[in-house]
Protein backbone atom coordinates (compact mmCIF):
# COMPACT_ATOMS: atom_id res chain seq x y z
CA UNK A 1 0.00 0.00 0.00
CA UNK A 2 1.28 3.42 -0.88
CA UNK A 3 2.55 5.46 1.78
CA UNK A 4 -0.55 8.24 0.93
CA UNK A 5 -2.95 5.39 1.05
CA UNK A 6 -2.00 3.94 4.53
CA UNK A 7 -2.11 7.34 5.82
CA UNK A 8 -5.97 7.68 4.79
CA UNK A 9 -6.58 4.44 6.22
CA UNK A 10 -5.12 6.24 9.59
CA UNK A 11 -7.28 8.98 9.07
CA UNK A 12 -10.40 7.04 8.32
CA UNK A 13 -9.23 5.10 11.88
CA UNK A 14 -9.07 7.84 13.69
CA UNK A 15 -12.19 9.76 12.73
CA UNK A 16 -14.08 6.45 13.10
CA UNK A 17 -12.46 5.76 16.38
CA UNK A 18 -13.38 9.34 17.85
CA UNK A 19 -17.00 9.27 16.25
CA UNK A 20 -17.75 6.10 17.93
CA UNK A 21 -15.50 5.89 21.29
CA UNK A 22 -16.53 6.22 24.56
CA UNK A 23 -16.51 9.47 26.43
CA UNK A 24 -20.52 10.53 26.38
CA UNK A 25 -22.36 11.50 29.34
CA UNK A 26 -25.61 11.13 30.55
CA UNK A 27 -27.62 13.61 32.67
CA UNK A 28 -31.34 12.47 33.47
CA UNK A 29 -33.47 16.27 32.61
CA UNK A 30 -37.08 15.06 33.11
CA UNK A 31 -39.23 14.03 34.80
CA UNK A 32 -36.61 15.82 37.39
CA UNK A 33 -32.95 16.44 37.22
CA UNK A 34 -30.85 14.16 38.15
CA UNK A 35 -26.71 13.39 37.52
CA UNK A 36 -27.35 9.58 38.85
CA UNK A 37 -30.03 9.26 36.15
CA UNK A 38 -32.64 8.19 39.18
CA UNK A 39 -36.28 9.16 39.50
CA UNK A 40 -38.19 8.91 42.56
CA UNK A 41 -41.66 9.43 43.01
CA UNK A 42 -44.20 8.17 45.41
CA UNK A 43 -45.09 5.38 44.34
CA UNK A 44 -41.87 4.50 41.93
CA UNK A 45 -38.31 5.15 41.31
CA UNK A 46 -36.49 4.23 38.40
CA UNK A 47 -32.92 4.10 38.08
CA UNK A 48 -30.71 3.78 34.96
CA UNK A 49 -26.84 3.38 33.79
CA UNK A 50 -25.83 3.71 30.34
CA UNK A 51 -22.96 1.38 29.08
CA UNK A 52 -21.13 1.28 25.89
CA UNK A 53 -23.35 -1.07 24.19
CA UNK A 54 -26.46 -1.45 26.86
CA UNK A 55 -28.72 0.02 29.16
CA UNK A 56 -29.00 -0.95 32.79
CA UNK A 57 -32.39 0.06 34.15
CA UNK A 58 -33.78 -0.75 37.70
CA UNK A 59 -37.98 -0.41 38.60
CA UNK A 60 -38.37 -0.29 42.34
CA UNK A 61 -42.36 -0.34 43.50
CA UNK A 62 -42.66 2.29 46.30
CA UNK A 63 -46.83 2.05 46.26
CA UNK A 64 -49.27 0.15 47.23
CA UNK A 65 -49.59 -3.49 45.10
CA UNK A 66 -48.20 -5.19 42.23
CA UNK A 67 -47.25 -3.26 39.35
CA UNK A 68 -46.06 -4.41 35.96
CA UNK A 69 -43.21 -2.93 33.73
CA UNK A 70 -44.18 -3.28 30.07
CA UNK A 71 -40.74 -4.34 28.72
CA UNK A 72 -42.57 -5.35 25.27
CA UNK A 73 -43.05 -1.80 24.69
CA UNK A 74 -40.09 -0.23 25.94
CA UNK A 75 -38.79 2.53 23.62
CA UNK A 76 -35.40 4.62 23.28
CA UNK A 77 -35.75 7.66 21.01
CA UNK A 78 -32.29 8.36 19.46
CA UNK A 79 -31.35 12.41 19.03
CA UNK A 80 -32.90 12.54 16.02
CA UNK A 81 -35.78 11.57 16.84
CA UNK A 82 -36.30 7.80 15.83
CA UNK A 83 -38.04 5.08 18.02
CA UNK A 84 -36.06 1.96 18.55
CA UNK A 85 -37.57 -0.69 20.52
CA UNK A 86 -35.40 -1.87 23.52
CA UNK A 87 -34.84 -5.91 23.96
CA UNK A 88 -33.24 -7.91 26.93
CA UNK A 89 -29.54 -8.97 26.99
CA UNK A 90 -29.89 -10.81 30.24
CA UNK A 91 -31.76 -13.31 31.79
CA UNK A 92 -35.29 -13.55 30.81
CA UNK A 93 -36.86 -10.12 31.88
CA UNK A 94 -39.51 -10.28 35.35
CA UNK A 95 -42.79 -7.91 34.44
CA UNK A 96 -44.64 -8.01 37.39
CA UNK A 97 -42.72 -6.25 40.88
CA UNK A 98 -44.41 -6.82 43.69
CA UNK A 99 -44.91 -3.82 46.27
CA UNK A 100 -41.51 -2.97 47.99
CA UNK A 101 -39.19 -5.36 45.50
CA UNK A 102 -37.65 -3.65 42.16
CA UNK A 103 -36.27 -5.49 39.05
CA UNK A 104 -33.11 -4.85 37.44
CA UNK A 105 -33.02 -5.36 33.58
CA UNK A 106 -30.10 -4.90 31.03
CA UNK A 107 -31.85 -4.21 28.19
CA UNK A 108 -29.98 -2.92 24.46
CA UNK A 109 -31.32 -1.28 21.31
CA UNK A 110 -33.44 -3.81 18.84
CA UNK A 111 -31.78 -2.46 15.96
CA UNK A 112 -28.38 -0.51 15.17
CA UNK A 113 -29.00 2.50 13.76
CA UNK A 114 -26.60 4.11 11.32
CA UNK A 115 -27.56 7.64 10.17
CA UNK A 116 -27.38 9.47 6.53
CA UNK A 117 -23.65 11.44 7.59
CA UNK A 118 -22.40 7.73 8.28
CA UNK A 119 -22.80 5.69 5.90
CA UNK A 120 -19.62 6.03 4.22
CA UNK A 121 -18.29 3.48 6.10
CA UNK A 122 -19.20 -0.17 6.62
CA UNK A 123 -21.70 -0.75 9.22
CA UNK A 124 -19.55 -3.61 10.75
CA UNK A 125 -16.96 -1.65 11.71
CA UNK A 126 -19.27 0.20 14.40
CA UNK A 127 -18.56 -0.03 17.64
CA UNK A 128 -22.88 -0.63 19.04
CA UNK A 129 -23.77 2.54 21.04
CA UNK A 130 -26.58 3.96 21.67
CA UNK A 131 -25.00 6.97 21.14
CA UNK A 132 -22.69 7.64 18.84
CA UNK A 133 -20.53 11.33 19.32
CA UNK A 134 -20.72 12.05 15.93
CA UNK A 135 -24.74 12.02 15.82
CA UNK A 136 -24.34 15.10 18.14
CA UNK A 137 -24.45 18.38 16.91
CA UNK A 138 -22.29 20.45 18.90
CA UNK A 139 -21.51 18.08 21.20
CA UNK A 140 -24.16 17.51 22.32
CA UNK A 141 -28.16 16.15 21.99
CA UNK A 142 -31.17 14.69 23.90
CA UNK A 143 -32.40 11.37 24.22
CA UNK A 144 -35.39 9.70 25.51
CA UNK A 145 -36.72 6.51 27.20
CA UNK A 146 -40.12 5.87 27.24
CA UNK A 147 -41.32 2.88 29.76
CA UNK A 148 -44.50 1.99 30.22
CA UNK A 149 -45.85 0.61 34.20
CA UNK A 150 -49.66 -0.94 34.66
CA UNK A 151 -50.42 -0.55 38.48
CA UNK A 152 -52.18 -3.44 39.94
CA UNK A 153 -53.34 -2.01 43.22
CA UNK A 154 -54.00 1.16 45.12
CA UNK A 155 -56.46 3.64 43.92
CA UNK A 156 -54.31 3.38 40.95
CA UNK A 157 -55.02 -0.37 40.04
CA UNK A 158 -55.39 -1.15 36.42
CA UNK A 159 -54.29 2.07 34.99
CA UNK A 160 -51.29 2.36 32.69
CA UNK A 161 -48.54 4.94 33.32
CA UNK A 162 -46.06 5.78 30.35
CA UNK A 163 -42.80 7.51 32.22
CA UNK A 164 -40.85 9.68 29.49
CA UNK A 165 -37.52 10.27 30.65
CA UNK A 166 -35.34 12.79 29.03
CA UNK A 167 -31.71 12.49 28.79
CA UNK A 168 -28.70 15.31 27.82
CA UNK A 169 -26.29 13.45 26.10
CA UNK A 170 -22.39 15.29 25.98
CA UNK A 171 -19.36 14.39 24.52
CA UNK A 172 -16.10 14.52 27.05
CA UNK A 173 -14.45 11.98 29.30
CA UNK A 174 -15.65 12.43 32.77
CA UNK A 175 -16.08 10.30 35.51
CA UNK A 176 -19.04 8.89 34.88
CA UNK A 177 -18.55 8.32 31.21
CA UNK A 178 -15.56 6.66 31.82
CA UNK A 179 -17.15 4.06 33.90
CA UNK A 180 -19.36 2.70 31.06
CA UNK A 181 -17.02 -0.11 30.15
CA UNK A 182 -17.62 -2.43 32.96
CA UNK A 183 -18.33 -5.92 32.67
CA UNK A 184 -21.65 -7.55 32.85
CA UNK A 185 -20.33 -8.67 36.76
CA UNK A 186 -20.62 -5.08 37.75
CA UNK A 187 -23.28 -3.79 35.74
CA UNK A 188 -25.55 -2.37 38.59
CA UNK A 189 -22.78 -1.26 40.67
CA UNK A 190 -23.50 2.23 40.70
CA UNK A 191 -27.36 2.11 40.43
CA UNK A 192 -28.27 4.27 43.54
CA UNK A 193 -30.95 1.30 45.07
Amino acid sequence: MPASGRACALLAAALLAAACGPGLSYTMTSPQYSEQNHYVAPEIEVAFAFRDDHLVVRVANTGEGDISVDWDNAVFVTAAGQLVSLVRTGPPLVKRVPSGTNVTASLTLSVWYCQAPQRWHRREALGKAFVYAAQLPGGSGQVRILLPVVRYGGDKAGTLENYEFAFDVMEGSTQRARRNDRPPEEDDDDLPF
